[in-house]
């Protein structure tokens, strides 16, 4: 579910559990007042979103989830799991989640930095469908663009039907019916046209 500012003292505790900090790229603890002034202006920002997740019990915090939105076509993906309920798998189940709920809003390509060392940041973008974009001795950037093509496939699908409609329509001559496929073949080739340009477009890595 979407974070509150009830969540935020969870939140800073995370961020400075020991192995956040050793795979965070400041390397470095946060102190809670500057803590705080971000998570506030993160929560007021539209362009930003927090999800908590809970376990089976719904009583217990996982992890938090940040989407932020870096454009129309990118949003930038950051995952922290509560230090209690890392090394169970739940990371990438989680993280898939949040995505499928953000997917119903947006169409967009997802990009992480993750530190080369961070192992199981790694494997659990891994596990939830993301892939090395480009590396470095500093920063890998993962990209998943698999909502794009899933998108991309349904439409496809609802404009192979058109086709055979106006196929059949064709044959049995019937121009006035045929005209309104044609009208709803363009609508969707057109929507077919801004996700192939969404998927096509090159990822810019975002500080």
């Amino acid at each position: 579910m979407a974070a509150v500012e009830a969540d935020n003292d969870d939140i800073f505790i995370w961020r400075n559990d020991p192995i956040s900090i050793k795979q965070s790229f400041t390397m470095a603890p946060v102190d809670k007042e500057q803590h705080d002034k971000w998570f506030n202006e993160k929560l007021k920002n539209e362009l930003c979103n927090f999800y908590i997740g809970y376990d089976e019990s719904g009583s217990n915090k996982i992890g938090v989830v940040r989407l932020e939105l870096k454009s129309d076509n990118v949003c930038e993906v950051a995952i922290n799991m509560n230090p209690h309920w890392r090394s169970k798998g739940l990371g990438s189940s989680f993280l898939n989640d949040v995505l499928a709920m953000f997917d119903k809003s947006y169409s967009v390509s997802y990009v992480a930095n993750i530190k080369p060392e961070n192992i199981a940041s790694r494997r659990c973008f891994e596990k939830a469908g993301f892939s090395i974009y480009e590396a470095n001795e500093k920063k890998i950037i993962y990209v998943n663009k698999q909502a794009l093509i899933d998108k991309i496939e349904l439409v496809r699908s609802k404009n192979n039907v058109n086709w055979m409609n106006l196929m059949r329509l064709a044959f049995k001559t019937s121009p006035q019916e045929a005209e309104e496929i044609f009208l709803n073949i363009n609508k969707e080739d057109n929507e077919i046209s801004n996700l192939l340009a969404k998927l096509s477009q090159k990822i810019t890595s975002y500080e």
